[in-house]
């Protein structure tokens, strides 16, 4: 028998977000704080469906009442049910573009090789600075400070004290661009989160769709994002 859930309503939703900013704390903290995972956290935060007992503990370290947040008892029920199915589809997609997402990402193509290196073997943890201060005017009072080329770059990559992982990024971010210079790891670190997700390592509850924006843009007609990604699947004969 499957355990009870809860999951936010809409206006449950808006709730939780606020306060979880309000707080000003990382869900690694709200997970440790409710005895949760962050994956839950995350989960709740989308409005997605989590056990009651798990859902109840997460609101009260948020210092949010469950009963406001969450849908009506009837309601949970027929979300339970639901949720098993989309589970069993998203297991059920995820097989079936296995081949594909492995195929896009798996491997990366390193300079001066002949032949693709398997992305675990050259992954390393990312760091991403949230503040971009290096695209802020500098007054001509600040260039004058600058005495050697490093105090510059200092300057530019900003108080790494901000830093936080790429993974904390994604998971406090829904809608993230990630700039930075040539080979700095971009592509490698969205191969990484894709290829993660297929494993069911991070956000083992989402169907990953891995896109290369200049294939797309140069792909004719303006096909929807939707439409490419069929496409590209079709090409390669994953789908029956």
């Amino acid at each position: 028998m499957a355990k009870p859930t809860l999951t936010a309503s809409i206006v449950g939703k808006e709730k939780a977000n606020a306060a979880f900013k309000r707080l000003g704390k990382t869900q690694d903290f709200i997970a440790g704080t409710s005895g949760t995972t962050r994956q839950l956290v995350s989960k709740f935060l989308n409005g997605l469906s989590v056990e009651q007992p798990k859902f109840i503990a997460i609101c009260e370290a948020l210092e949010l009442k469950w009963q406001e947040i969450s849908v009506l008892e009837e309601n949970v029920v027929t979300n339970d049910g639901n949720q098993q199915d989309l589970e069993l589809l998203v297991k059920e997609v995820k097989q079936k573009i296995a081949a594909y997402v492995t195929y896009l990402c798996g491997t990366m193509q390193v300079l001066d090789m002949t032949q693709p290196v398997d992305l675990d073997c050259i992954y390393t943890d990312v760091n991403i600075l949230k503040d971009v201060t290096g695209r802020r005017r500098v007054d001509y009072d600040e260039v004058i400070e600058f005495r050697t080329h490093e105090e510059r770059e200092s300057f530019l990559v900003g108080d790494r004290g901000k830093l936080v992982t790429g993974l904390a990024a994604v998971e406090e971010i829904q809608k993230l661009v990630v700039l930075g210079k040539p080979g700095a790891g971009k592509t490698t670190f969205m191969k990484y989160l894709a290829m993660s997700c297929l494993g069911d390592k991070f956000h083992g509850e989402l169907v990953p769709i891995f896109v290369t924006l200049k294939v797309y843009a140069e792909t004719k007609g303006a096909p929807t994002l939707q439409r490419q990604f069929k496409s590209e699947v079709q090409h390669l004969e994953i789908f029956a």
